[in-house]
Parts: structure tokens; sequence; C-alpha cells
């Protein structure tokens, strides 16, 4: 694939159930208010984003570019419209979004697009990589519309383990929230990184983010894009299959694992891979923890019986970050991300 135009490759996927969404609807509907502005940058005009238009007006055909990415790399994923059920769906996933994510994404993100046959979960890809105001799309795996997050995480974090002939398996509770919801969530955090530089930047095409360098965020945590500093770094986590050159694990190491995991800032396996992946999950598992009051637990299990169980959100190394959140929803950094 061509590197410098991707944000994050979301890797795996589950297939699952549509569950309710009273409690979330009624936050989205008393919190998040369209955000007016009728400024037009020539970035915009030029690729073809209209920043008025609302967001579900902009899901449509995948972009050609975005299309290459695949082909390039041998696989040809097919195009997927929306039903009625569908739309409905990612509606109520735009509608959860954090004021931030919603007003960053009304000035850059270009289209949404589903397909069928994708072998990752989401591509979140920069369609001008060398332009100072950078604009986004979003390709996503149409079978998540009919999953949960649970079991969508259940899949993606056991992924990491070879479960075969082994009592021991994983289990996620992330509550009432469906895996667009959770993937959205995920997808538009990149793009406000990209945007904001929450994470240290890369902003040309080819460079490295120098060892050292940090944002607040990442300053105490991350020694550069995918090395923790030493306090946090465990030689299992480095050996996960999300970090390129790691594989799959036998189960029998679940427990050691998210041991190591719970010992650390990061919230899934998966925001142990890179800076910009940590942020991505620690916002979602925050935004969903905190904000739309859902739980999130890992919980490894030996046959019938809970082993151990991950909870992020309730370790104090974890939670001495969320600080960093404000910025998520003040309504001066809203408004601040208007110029960016």
């Amino acid at each position: 694939m061509k590197s410098q135009h991707l944000i994050r490759d979301f890797a795996n996927t589950a297939l699952i159930l549509l569950i309710g969404f009273a409690p979330i609807e009624s936050w989205a509907q008393e919190v998040l208010k369209p955000a007016e502005s009728s400024s037009i940058n020539p970035a915009q005009v030029q690729h073809g984003l209209d920043p008025n238009a609302p967001l579900m007006q902009r899901v449509g055909k995948t972009p050609d570019s975005v299309l290459a990415i695949f082909h390039e790399a041998g696989m040809s994923p097919k195009p997927y419209s929306l039903n009625d059920e569908d739309q409905q769906k990612l509606i109520e996933a735009i509608a959860i979004l954090p004021p931030l994510h919603q007003e960053v994404l009304k000035h850059r993100l270009r289209s949404f697009s589903f397909l069928n046959d994708m072998p990752n979960t989401a591509l979140t890809s920069t369609v001008n990589p060398n332009e100072p105001y950078r604009l986004f799309d979003i390709a996503i795996r149409a079978a998540i519309l009919n999953q949960t997050a649970a079991e969508w995480m259940t899949e993606k974090e056991s992924s990491c383990f070879d479960g075969n002939d082994s009592a021991f398996s994983l289990r996620v509770d992330v509550g009432n929230i469906t895996a667009i919801q959770y993937v959205l969530l995920h997808e538009a955090t990149h793009i406000v990184d990209a945007t904001l530089d929450i994470t240290p930047s890369r902003r040309q095409i080819g460079e490295s983010v120098p060892r050292g360098t940090a944002t607040p965020f990442s300053a105490g945590v991350w020694e550069d894009a995918r090395t923790p500093v030493s306090r946090y770094l465990d030689k299992g986590l480095m050996a996960i299959r999300f970090r390129q050159g790691g594989q799959v694990m036998d189960a029998s190491n679940m427990t050691t694992l998210y041991e190591a995991l719970g010992r650390t800032p990061f919230v899934s396996l998966y925001g142990s891979s890179a800076c910009t992946e940590d942020l991505a999950e620690y916002v979602t598992v925050y935004h969903l923890t905190q904000t739309l009051h859902q739980p999130f637990r890992i919980s490894v299990y030996d046959g019938d019986r809970e082993a151990y169980f991950h909870d992020p959100m309730a370790s104090e190394i974890t939670r001495s970050r969320f600080e960093h959140m404000n910025q998520f929803y003040d309504s001066a950094d809203v408004e601040q991300s208007r110029g960016k």
C-alpha cells in the first residue's frame, strides 16, 4: 500500500447483532448542535468538499484514489449501497461524536463509503497529503453495519491469539454500542489528530517522528511513534500481531498479556501498537465510558471461569490522562479547530 495516503488501517471484523440506542440518542440531542460556519478553504473547492453539506450527504461511491490503494495491494473490494436501516445506524454513529470531532469532520471529511470484501474494518486516507490544509476519505467494511461493538471487539482482540484446542477465550463488554459507532469514533479521532497534531506529527511524506518528540498526550508514554517509554515497554506487548513483525500467540498467554496491558495506560492491545492508535482507542473508550456511560471491560476466560479482566478506566494510570480529553469537548477548542 502507499503509506503516504494512510492515516490508519483498522484490522479485523466480526459478525454481530443490533441493539438499542435510547441513552445515546438522548445525549446526542441534548449536547450536540451543528456548528455554523460559511468559510470555504481553496483546498475544499479544489477537491470537491462542501463544508456546509451534512455529513450524511457525503456518503457515496468510494473515490478512485481509495480503491487504488486496495488494487495496488492486490485486493478488489466491491461497492456497497446503504439501505434505510444502514443509514439510520450511520446517523446514530455520527450523532454521538464529540463536538470537536463533529466540527473537524464538517470541514475535513470529503466522503464516507462502504465496501464488501474489504480485508480490514476501515481505511482513513488523506486526499491531499502534500497540502497544508488536508482533507480525508473514510472507507468502511459494510459487514460491520450488522455488528455490535462487543462482539466485534471480542474478535479483534482475540485475533492476537491462537485459540484452537484451548480453554482460554476473550469476551469484551462495550454495552449498548454498535460496531459502526465504535469504528467511526476511532476513525474520526485519527482525522482530528491529523488536523490538530494531538500526537507527534508527520507533516511531510516519508518523514518519521523524531525520537523524543512529544505532545501533552504522548509525553511520558511514548518514546517515538511506536515505542513506549521504558516504564511501559513490555516484551509481550511488543510482539502482538498488530505490530510489524508480530505474530499470533498461544491463547494460554492471554492472562499474562492483559496483566501487562493493565500496567500501562493503554486501553486495548490495539491501542498499545502505536501512538496514534493509542489516542484513537483512548478517546473512543473515554467517550463511550465517561460521556455515554457504557462499560468497557475485556475478560479472559478459562473455560467458564473469568480468570482475569482488564477494566482500563478503573486504572489510576489510565485515568491520569483524563485531563487531555477536555479539548474534545471545550467550545474554545472547537472554535479554534475551524482555522487549522
